[in-house]
This record gives C-alpha cells, structure tokens and sequence, in this order.
C-alpha cells in the first residue's frame, strides 16, 4: 500500500504530459514494486481511492486508458458503496418507524383519557 500511495501521490502532481511516460514505468516496474504479489484480502484493507488506483494501473496499457479505467472503477466503487448505504439506513429507517408506531400505541394505551374511558366502561 505505501508503494501505491506513493505513485499515486507523484502521478496527480505531475504535469499531465508526462503522465503517460509514468504510467507506462509504473507497468515496467509492477513486479519490481511487488504490485503483482498484493493479495485481495490484504487489497480490500486499503482506502478505496488506493484501491482503485492500484486496479486501474493492472488494467490499463497507457494514460489514457488508465484515466478512463481509474474514473470508471472509482464511480462504480462509490455508486456500490452509497447503494448499501441507502439500503442499510433504508432498514434501519423501517425499524425506528415501527419502533415509533409501538410508542405512539402503548402512550394511547397508557393515557389518562383512556384509562378514564376503561373505568366508565366498568
């Protein structure tokens, strides 16, 4: 990971022009800096923004191919990653609005005025 964070963070300050030049020695250099040893359990450790960087460099040949793939797998990663957000807050939504439906019975249940209409009723 530190070998990512470290081409990663001298790629997005190089001048756009030499970006592919330095891609293409990230490609010659991948088995060099052990990139082809990195595990997926130990890969899915890794802040995503690393993550999508080291997958966009396995599977791009040149810059622009890499811009294009490291855009592409940001955005699906984002896009899943909000999607099971929104599904878990959308759950737990559901449960705190059944939690407030069984409060709202049990103070109708428990109020003065129906207590009142429980011993008129006697």
């Amino acid at each position: 990971m530190f070998v990512i964070v470290n081409l990663k963070y001298v790629y997005l300050r190089l001048n756009e022009r030499l970006r592919n030049q330095y891609l293409q020695k990230m490609k010659e250099k991948y088995e060099f800096y052990s990139l082809n040893q990195v595990k997926k359990d130990h890969l899915n450790t890794w802040h995503f923004d690393d993550r999508v960087f080291y997958q966009a460099i396995a599977v791009s040949s040149n810059g622009i191919e890499f811009e294009l793939n490291y855009k592409k797998l940001y955005y699906e990663f984002l896009a899943n990653h909000y999607e099971g957000v929104i599904g878990q807050l959308s759950n737990e939504n559901q449960v705190l609005a059944q939690k407030n439906n069984d409060l709202k019975e049990q103070l109708a249940n428990s109020s003065i005025k129906n207590k009142f209409k429980k011993i008129v009723k006697l």
